[in-house]
């Protein structure tokens, strides 16, 4: 599985916006760059093309393996004693925050309400 924050595999850079690759973002939590992305996207299509519909795809990393997440989210679960299982509940809120911060964006941009979000 490629690691969260320096988005390789074995050997092999696999960090891609597009058909480019993209090495800015390593030591960057990939749930934060998805997040982050994606409201970029929102901004750009809300000043440009407001009218039209859009699709965005996202799919998050999380919460796959490898168990990784930014300490600050796995501080949050200090009473969980195992510690997989306190990076993976880390792991479920720091893509819980992005889901928020999209959603979040989505209204700010009076987007919101003429949107379907499907979240399996």
């Amino acid at each position: 599985a490629e690691d969260y924050f320096t988005h390789t595999r074995g050997a092999g850079y696999d960090f891609r916006d597009g058909e480019q690759v993209v090495r800015r973002y390593k030591k960057k939590y990939s749930a934060h760059v998805f997040t982050e992305r994606t409201q970029t996207i929102i901004k750009e299509h809300s000043t440009t093309n407001a009218n039209q519909p859009f699709f965005i795809y996202l799919a998050f990393q999380s919460v796959h393996a490898p168990l990784q997440v930014p300490k600050r989210y796995e501080n949050m679960y200090r009473n969980v004693v195992d510690r997989n299982r306190r990076i993976f509940s880390g792991m479920v809120s720091a893509m819980d925050e992005g889901v928020g911060d999209i959603t979040r964006t989505l209204q700010e941009e009076g987007l919101y309400d003429n949107t379907i979000i499907v979240f399996t």
